[in-house]
């Protein structure tokens, strides 16, 4: 009995639980690494989008002039290059921009993004795609079939591979019942809707879907229009945000939404956007990702002479800026991925030739 009790003291003393769960690293004691993306033969190598169903399995979407339908795809080594086109996925060898990459599991993924047409008859157009991987080969004609007049695709959520939507130009939104794509039954009732773009959807199945639909208007910054669909599936507008630019939505543990925005993180409470933090002046946060709402993080970029790329850590109560060791000038960060223990954020460099930079914390 003496031999179980000295074990069990030393635990009691020591503040130990054999069942605590210790909760994500502080990324403050991460170690971080970059890495650069781009083809030689390329102007610019500019990728977009990131997501993976672990961080030894990422994916990043977007377009090269070297390249059609660009990705790559790291394997928690190094990053190499993962053509969008291969005859054993059904040889799909198209110009393409990709756009947006979401994904239920590893072998069920989505890419969405535009077609550049070429016509001898007609002007040379764009016409939106889905396209969804399988586990074996990527799925193609059975998506973009049911797109019609959908010239580009940018945001792409869902809960399941049965209940998956998209949006894009046009103010357009379109969901995907696991059989075909259909058009949303009910207009999103905004006057310049047309000449906007759904650019980021946020779902989930146990809470409301959100939308944004950027508007651009002459001489003036772009208007997000915030919108959200009820459980009678109408769309409708909550209060919207003057010239906050291109901000994505995120949705947290507890349902509750967030939006990058200039100069602050908002957060919708009772339909009202919440600012969570101040930012330095000239400071665009373009995105915001995490597990939780006491663990996220915020990336943007902030202008000081040159256009530099900026990384924020939120614990709940307050912001902490990381990466300052690091030069990061003459780049934007574009797109955040994470989990308990690793974070991914994707950018751009400036000029030419323009490269995709990648940073790991781990």
């Amino acid at each position: 009995m003496k031999r179980l009790l000295l074990p069990l003291i030393v635990l009691l003393l020591t503040g130990c639980s054999l069942f605590e769960d210790d909760g994500p690293k502080d990324p403050r004691d991460y170690t971080w690494t970059i890495d650069t993306l781009y083809y030689e033969t390329s102007l610019a190598t500019n990728m977009v989008k990131i997501w993976g169903s672990a961080w030894n399995d990422m994916y990043a979407v977007g377009n090269s002039g070297a390249q059609p339908g660009i990705m790559w795809h790291f394997d928690g080594a190094e990053w190499s290059p993962y053509p969008f086109y291969n005859a054993s996925w059904g040889s799909i060898a198209k110009p393409l921009n990709l756009n947006n990459i979401f994904g239920i599991g590893k072998d069920d993924f989505w890419v969405v993004g535009e077609e550049w047409i070429r016509s001898d008859s007609i002007q040379n157009y764009f016409t939106g795609f889905v396209a969804q991987y399988k586990g074996e080969y990527w799925g193609w004609e059975d998506h973009s079939s049911d797109l019609e007049d959908f010239e580009h695709v940018y945001g792409i959520g869902g809960s399941s591979s049965q209940d998956m939507w998209v949006g894009g130009s046009g103010g357009r939104i379109y969901r995907y019942n696991g059989q075909s794509w259909q058009k949303d039954s009910v207009a999103v009732l905004i006057s310049d809707a047309t000449y906007g773009k759904v650019y980021e959807i946020a779902i989930n199945e146990q809470y409301t879907n959100y939308a944004i639909l950027h508007n651009p208007r002459w001489n003036s910054d772009i208007r997000s229009h915030y919108l959200k669909n009820t459980t009678d599936g109408n769309w409708i507008e909550i209060k919207s945000l003057e010239n906050q630019g291109i901000g994505n939505l995120w949705y947290s543990e507890k349902g509750n939404i967030f939006a990058a925005g200039n100069q602050t993180l908002w957060k919708i409470q009772n339909e009202e956007w919440i600012s969570i933090g101040d930012f330095p002046q000239n400071e665009k946060i373009s995105y915001v990702n995490g597990i939780s709402e006491n663990h996220f993080f915020a990336a943007g970029s902030i202008y000081e002479k040159s256009l530099n790329g900026q990384l924020y850590f939120y614990n709940g109560k307050s912001l902490t800026q990381l990466l300052d060791k690091f030069d990061l000038k003459n780049m934007y960060f574009r797109d955040i991925w994470s989990d308990r223990e690793n974070v991914f954020i994707l950018g751009n460099t400036l000029g030419f030739p323009s490269k995709t930079i990648i940073i790991r914390g781990r």
